[in-house]
């Protein structure tokens, strides 16, 4: 049975907003802006880019009012949205989304190596889900730790989402098509306590989603592959996996594990590479000028 396809178009309703509440601040319609730039600030958690950084330095200039810095900086995330700039990216260690972002508009495009010397190299960039029962008490680990993985000779760059329940996992692969691999932690919750009205218009979605919190991280991967078959699946246990979770995902990763961290990194290159072989990062790339598929970051063959 096919599934059905979203009647709410997320992440254009988000790039929407961002535009409006540009306007609005350029307006001096403070008041306005403020209001949408809240709505904002929760619905980019289905977003690892710009990232909360770039979101409070907005808060912080709009509070002041400084009309200009955030026009500048919010101007330019509108563009890097829209012409999809931070698809293809060079690996600058230290180098934050808001670096990039709150500087004049030239800088959008590339940026210098600390020596000069090192030819710039764009990468395909990606997104990874993370489904955590603690994700706002963890994903800071999480990301600081993968961070001191990342080496120039990745061929690929990536950042997290991280959502603590059921339907903000699925909001987020329906919204977010960047999103090329999953990883799940067990007891996470069934929904979300604040994003009600966006699971309202996912709710053919989220319908059958098992009253029994054991079941869930199976049947959340069962569900996203439903959608987005083309992702892959990592779970992380301190027990021992079954075998309903042996057959469900592609690799298990043990959190005890003294290489957590080194694992977690070299699977989700190593799985994204495998998936797509040597046409992977020519298709990202040529993916990062073109508008989004309904479901699928990439096509498949």
């Amino acid at each position: 049975m096919s599934q059905p396809q979203p009647t709410f178009d997320l992440e254009s309703h988000r790039l929407e907003l961002w535009r409006s509440t540009c306007r609005h601040v350029a307006q001096e319609a403070f008041a306005s802006a403020q209001r949408q730039l809240d709505e904002l600030t929760r619905l980019e958690r289905y977003w690892a880019y710009p990232g909360a950084a770039t979101i409070a330095r907005l808060q912080h200039y709009l509070s002041l009012p400084d009309i200009s810095a955030f026009t500048l900086l919010c101007g330019n995330l509108i563009e890097a949205l829209e012409q999809k700039h931070y698809r293809a990216r060079e690996f600058v260690p230290f180098q934050s989304n808001l670096d990039l972002l709150d500087k004049p508009q030239r800088h959008l495009i590339g940026s210098h190596y600390a020596d000069g010397e090192k030819k710039k190299t764009l990468k395909p960039y990606f997104e990874v889900l993370v489904v955590h029962p603690q994700a706002q008490e963890y994903a800071r680990l999480y990301r600081d730790s993968l961070a001191n993985f990342i080496t120039f000779q990745d061929k690929a760059l990536y950042d997290l989402v991280f959502v603590d329940n059921y339907h903000d996992a699925m909001i987020a692969i329906l919204s977010n098509p960047i999103i090329q691999a999953c990883v799940f932690l067990p007891e996470f919750n069934i929904q979300s306590k604040e994003n009600g009205a966006y699971a309202e218009h996912f709710s053919p979605f989220l319908q059958g989603v098992p009253g029994n919190r054991a079941d869930l991280t199976v049947a959340l991967k069962k569900h996203i592959a439903s959608v987005r078959p083309d992702l892959d699946h990592f779970f992380i246990t301190n027990d021992y996996a079954n075998e309903a979770q042996m057959n469900a995902f592609d690799r298990i990763i043990y959190l005890q594990s003294p290489s957590l961290f080194a694992d977690i990194h070299h699977h989700i290159l190593s799985a994204i590479e495998q998936r797509f072989g040597t046409p992977f990062f020519d298709a990202l790339r040529a993916y990062a000028a073109k508008p989004k598929g309904a479901f699928h970051a990439l096509p498949i063959s």
